[in-house]
């Protein structure tokens, strides 16, 4: 379902598109199931051929999974000003507001549960709500430059510690994990871009810019989370 508008006034231009989108049997990725050595999976892979089966630690595959729900909503906003001798300068704005949530799980049994909590978790919270971006374009004569803020939201991540068997939904209370899922909050992250440019008129033109021009960089992760183990300090889902 969508609906949405387009606009012009103050020498705006406006498109806002709100939407909700229903999916029954949505395919994924099912977590990675480990293959222990000498266990009946293992058997069962070299049993069926599968190149290299006794070196296999784990697998995954696609499944029609669980059904979901995604509602969000996209803005985008444009102004342009016409400074005379100074230039033109433009002026764009962007974001989009997006909520993801799992509804009934498809795969699995209650003896072998493909989906856990924390699995669950991070499919609803591990990618930020709020993701936007604010450029200004200034062009004077065959000159031309560009500054950009790439904005970020908040997002959150989780773990069990250690990983309960795949008979049990909800992380378990262990010393490593005292109230049963971990989680870490990564905050909103802004980044930004810069260029400089020259138009020589004869189909030339040469472009300097800096992508991260205050060199930012993203919170560290927590090791207990997985991942940032053995000197990486970075997730690979941070900004």
């Amino acid at each position: 379902y969508t609906v949405g508008f387009t606009s012009s006034f103050f020498d705006i231009d406006l498109t806002v598109d709100l939407y909700r989108i229903e999916i029954e049997d949505q395919f994924w990725t099912t977590p990675t199931i480990t293959i222990a050595a000498g266990s009946a999976l293992q058997q069962q892979l070299i049993a069926a051929g599968v190149p290299g089966a006794d070196s296999i630690g784990g697998v995954r595959f696609f499944q029609n999974a669980f059904d979901s729900t995604t509602e969000g909503l996209d803005i985008v906003a444009t102004r342009r000003f016409d400074l005379g001798d100074l230039g033109v300068t433009s002026v764009t704005a962007a974001f989009t507001y997006n909520v993801f949530k799992v509804g009934t799980i498809k795969a699995g049994t209650p003896t072998k549960l493909l989906f856990q909590e924390t699995d669950i978790f991070d499919l609803e919270n591990n990618a930020p709500n709020w993701r936007g971006n604010v450029t200004a374009n200034h062009s004077i004569g065959n000159w031309g430059g560009l500054l950009r803020a790439n904005f970020v939201g908040a997002y959150d991540h989780s773990a069990c510690q250690p990983a309960p068997a795949r008979t049990i939904f909800t992380c378990p209370v262990t010393a490593q994990s005292p109230t049963g899922l971990l989680r870490q909050a990564f905050a909103a992250e802004v980044q930004f871009d810069a260029e400089v440019s020259y138009d020589f008129d004869f189909g030339l033109a040469v472009a300097f810019g800096i992508r991260n021009l205050l060199d930012s960089y993203p919170e560290e992760g927590n090791p207990l989370l997985g991942e940032t183990t053995n000197g990486r300090i970075y997730r690979s889902d941070s900004p």
